[in-house]
Order: C-alpha cells, then structure tokens, then sequence
C-alpha cells in the first residue's frame, strides 16, 4: 500500500506503560498502569469533534486551524477547545492557529484536562485557562509565538502543573487557581516579551530563565501568595 491512501475511517491506539524501565532491584512498578485509548486525529475538525467530545486524541500530523474553522472559548476565538477533559498528545507535532489575534483568542482554550508533547506557534494566547473544572497538567509543550504563553482568568480552585516545558513570551494567570508549578521549563523572550506576572502562589523548581528575563512578584505579594524558587537559573 506504500503511496496509497484511504479515507472515511477512524483509528484508535490503545496504549500503556510497558514495565520495562529498571532501577537497581526492580522494573514492575508499570505492572498495573492502566491502557489509554487514543483517537488519532489528521486535521482540524477530527481535532475538534474528538476534543468536544472529551476524548483521549493524538496527532498523527500537524494541525492548522483557519481563520473560519476557529471556535469560541466563551472569552475569544479558539482554535481548539478542550472543555470536557481529556487528553491532548501533540505526538511531536505543531498546532497553528489563524486569525485568532485578538486580546482573549487563543490556540488552545481549556477548563482542564491534560495537554503534551505539542509545539504551539500562533494565537495571541497560546493556552488560555477558563473556567477551569478539574486541573491543568502541561507536559513537554513549547510555546513561540503567542504573546501569552499560558494564562487564565477563571481558574475555578484547580492546579496549573508545567513541567518539561519551553515558554516564550509573557506567562500570566489569575489567583482564581489554587497553585502553580512550573518543572524543569526554560523561560524566554517570545513576541517581544520575556515575562511572568503570578497571581496565584507558585512553585518553580530547575527551570531556567534567559537573561534579562522578568519575574514579577508584586500581585503575587499583594494578594499574600508566595513564589517558590528552587535550583533555577538566569542565563
């Protein structure tokens, strides 16, 4: 079938952890790790029905949004929205968004759930958190090119959890979420922006920030949170 192509079916991936990491006694700790069942989706409106729907999807190539097919964050246009949980693998792919340059549009506008392995590299917000109803896990994705890389305004109470990650831009969210953490993420000037303003108390353990890089703490104070520093690094 090499050079053929077919059309008009859906594919699921049924995935698990295989128990074959080791440390010095032991590689059975996957043993019992549960199988996630993936939709793979190719383009934009597979991205978006399976997402609505709340299901787990990986891209199988990259996604570009037009300016038509963008949906609605309740705050902005959007390119995908993740309002119903779920799991969005990027499988190393990029997510581009077109048209969605107003002030609350984004690329991806999510209420919770888990979003990885993604590049992001459009839309005046790359992740937007609204009216969050379970926590935010965000996991080996490189934000360039929005002006914010991550915020929120409703955090409804949840966590925002970062980790192995590449923020360029300016990174802000409310104090509506209960806590941040941010893990081993580098930090950069994207759009002309290399900045962060919390709201929210926050956590930032190995991260690294290029020089010159700005972290803001006056809101953070104000509203008698704390920013967490640990082993982390300008330049």
């Amino acid at each position: 079938y090499q050079g053929k192509s077919i059309d008009g079916i859906g594919i699921t991936v049924v995935a698990t952890q295989d128990t074959v990491e080791k440390d010095s006694y032991y590689n059975q700790y996957d043993k019992n790790a549960a199988y996630i069942e993936y939709t793979v989706v190719t383009n934009t409106k597979e991205t978006q029905d399976a997402v609505k729907e709340g299901e787990d999807v990986i891209l199988d190539s990259d996604v570009a949004v037009k300016k038509e097919e963008l949906g609605s964050s309740g705050y902005g246009a959007t390119g995908i929205a993740q309002h119903n949980g779920g799991v969005i693998d990027g499988n190393g792919k990029t997510l581009s968004v077109e048209g969605a340059n107003r002030t609350w549009d984004s690329a991806i506008s999510t209420k919770g759930g888990t979003i990885k392995n993604l590049t992001i590299d459009s839309g005046f917000r790359g992740i937007f958190i609204g009216g969050a109803t379970s926590d935010i896990i965000v996991e080996n994705v490189t934000i360039d090119g929005p002006v914010y890389t991550i915020s929120c305004d409703d955090g409804g109470g949840k966590k925002l959890i970062v980790t192995n990650s590449t923020l360029n831009g300016w990174t802000s969210y409310a104090g509506t979420l209960s806590e941040a953490s941010f893990t081993n993420c580098n930090f950069g000037e994207g759009s002309g922006y290399a900045y962060m303003r919390p709201y929210a108390k926050t956590t930032l353990t190995d991260c690294e920030f290029s020089e010159g890089f700005e972290l803001d703490s006056r809101q953070t104070n104000k509203a008698g949170k704390t920013i967490t520093l640990k082993n982390c690094k300008v330049g």
